[in-house]
């Protein structure tokens, strides 16, 4: 089992400043070793095609301009790219609204957890402790 701190973590957000906190939190409470951030669907999707160790876990906003963080999982699922090994997909929202049925859209879009904006250090790490444990 992993460690924490030595995870490898994407982050998608196309606001930049969200992109900077998250990335910093991740950074100072040792959620990952490496960090790599993406401000569009699309390039999570270039970086998914061509990387050689996937990331152990991705943070994909819901709001983004363009397309939301769940037409951009569907995305990855018809391009195959969350193959059995993926790494886990954690939606951040700022609003309860956006998702009105949590457990139904976990379930059938291959999610593993939300986080709500201003991310919360302590409850990433909560599950994230859940899943790598």
């Amino acid at each position: 089992m992993k460690k924490l701190r030595h995870l490898k973590a994407y982050i998608v957000d196309d606001d930049e400043v969200e992109l900077y906190v998250i990335q910093r939190i991740i950074y100072l409470k040792r959620l990952a070793e490496k960090v790599e951030v993406y401000r569009s669907g699309n390039e999570l999707i270039e970086a998914l095609q061509r990387t050689i160790e996937p990331p152990d876990y991705i943070l994909i906003n819901y709001r983004m301009s363009g397309e939301n963080g769940l037409e951009i999982l569907e995305k990855i699922q018809d391009l195959n790219l969350n193959k059995p090994e993926s790494p886990p997909f954690f939606i951040l929202t700022s609003s309860t609204a956006d998702l009105s049925d949590l457990d139904a859209i976990m379930s059938d879009k291959n999610i593993d957890g939300f986080l709500y904006k201003p991310l919360i250090a302590k409850k990433l790490k909560e599950q994230l402790k859940s899943l790598f444990s």
